[in-house]
């Protein structure tokens, strides 16, 4: 029987996002370092809402942090607001022991935190598959690998960023694009909201728009 293909984490995060029920851990990693960027910034903004800064967010190391340390921040009731949120970054860096104390927090994690576990920028899985960690991550929340994007799939993303900055994008644009940056997901980000201040209030980025601003035609 043929494996079925994993679920898109990015597509899985903007139905949480669009739904407003997000879930109480999200693992982010792989080597496609700009979507994960973008994944943290959306859930974090998400997870703390209209609620003070500073009273409902706390960030940590995982070379520094424990795994008690953690499950007691995430564990806490928000102030004033209907969500807590905590970071772990560099997540892959927790003692055995700390991932230990994480996983039994992850396997009953409290509904009004959202625990964003963070893997290094770029690094492979920062989590064992088969540990009690993983599993507890799986079960209650998201599991989400950023790949690097190719062919279809990058001109697709493509057509959707500009599509979230309201343009349309000229049918040859993510090929030129394509070929001009390869995947760099932050270059070709950069240069459609470059390419979508110069046309202003223009519906359509065109081709001669991108060589324009990118290409500098």
């Amino acid at each position: 029987m043929a494996r079925s293909a994993r679920p898109d984490p990015s597509t899985e995060i903007r139905s949480d996002l669009s739904s407003g029920e997000l879930r109480p851990v999200y693992l982010l990693f792989g080597p496609e370092a700009y979507l994960q960027r973008q994944a943290y910034d959306a859930l974090w903004k998400a997870a703390l809402g209209a609620g003070p800064r500073g009273f409902n967010d706390q960030v940590f190391q995982g070379e520094k942090a424990s795994g008690d340390a953690i499950a007691s921040a995430a564990a806490h009731l928000p102030m004033m607001a209907a969500r807590r949120v905590i970071a772990v970054r560099n997540v892959g860096k927790l003692k055995k022991e700390d991932c230990e104390r994480l996983a039994e927090y992850c396997a009953n994690p409290s509904p009004t935190t959202v625990l964003l576990l963070l893997g290094a920028d770029g690094a492979s899985k920062p989590v064992d598959g088969r540990t009690k960690l993983a599993k507890a991550i799986r079960a209650q929340g998201r599991w989400c690998e950023f790949k690097k994007l190719y062919g279809r799939n990058l001109r697709s993303w493509i057509e959707q960023e500009s599509q979230r900055l309201g343009k349309r994008l000229d049918p040859s644009g993510p090929g030129y694009l394509e070929a001009l940056l390869g995947n760099d997901l932050a270059q070709i980000a950069n240069g459609l909201r470059h390419a979508s201040l110069y046309v202003g209030d223009e519906p359509e980025i065109r081709l001669g728009d991108l060589e324009e601003v990118i290409s500098g035609r």
